[in-house]
């Protein structure tokens, strides 16, 4: 039961980091939503940046003339739910939980700069919302589990010191995070190597 349960956790956080990188990069605003690195053995690995742009219809009520053009906090709250979801694997209890739906609701009549648990949100009516993240550390994390998961990092990754790395191993550190925030992961294992938590699931 656990191993199944892992294996559907493991298949949602890949689908959304996928989701907030490569899926939508042919729209030309969305280009800057992933960062590319030079991965272990590959030249096309990347990871989520501190912002991304998503394309969201039909959270603005403008499908016709005569609409209202109001904004849809139930559809909106579809669009920002599973990105919360996720990141609930990662976080362990950590962060002080937020109402989502009244986050909406008191933004509705202006749905910029949304305080929720893990990001800040802003929708537009052209169809897109941006989405700030207010916890590196927490996205660090989850690009750190992809990252070793699509083993796009070194298989020493968290293993081995920085300094005691091949010419080749640093290269790939470099790209992705640098020196410094990779000792930053190797003096706090135990929280940025830890697997996802199951408890965490709705």
């Amino acid at each position: 039961m656990n191993a199944s349960i892992m294996k559907g956790v493991q298949e949602t956080i890949i689908s959304m980091f996928d989701k907030l990188t490569t899926e939508h990069t042919w729209y030309p605003e969305c280009k800057k939503n992933v960062h590319y690195y030079n991965g272990w053995k590959t030249n096309i690995a990347h990871k989520v940046n501190y912002k991304v742009i998503i394309p969201c219809y039909n959270v603005f009520d403008t499908a016709y003339k005569w609409s209202s053009g109001e904004f849809r906090t139930y559809k909106a709250r579809e669009v920002l739910e599973d990105i919360e979801k996720v990141l609930n694997y990662f976080d362990g209890n950590m962060t002080a939980p937020v109402d989502l739906s009244n986050a909406l609701e008191i933004a509705k009549y202006d749905p910029k700069n949304i305080e929720c648990k893990f990001f800040k949100a802003t929708f537009y009516k052209k169809g897109t919302c941006h989405i700030t993240f207010t916890n590196q550390a927490l996205i660090d994390k989850f690009n750190i589990y992809v990252g070793k998961d699509k083993n796009w990092l070194p298989p020493c990754y968290g293993t081995k010191a920085y300094t005691n790395m091949t010419d080749e191993e640093k290269a790939v550190i470099d790209d992705f995070q640098g020196m410094e925030n990779y000792n930053t992961v190797m003096a706090n294992k135990q929280y940025y190597l830890g697997m996802p938590n199951l408890i965490r699931i709705a």
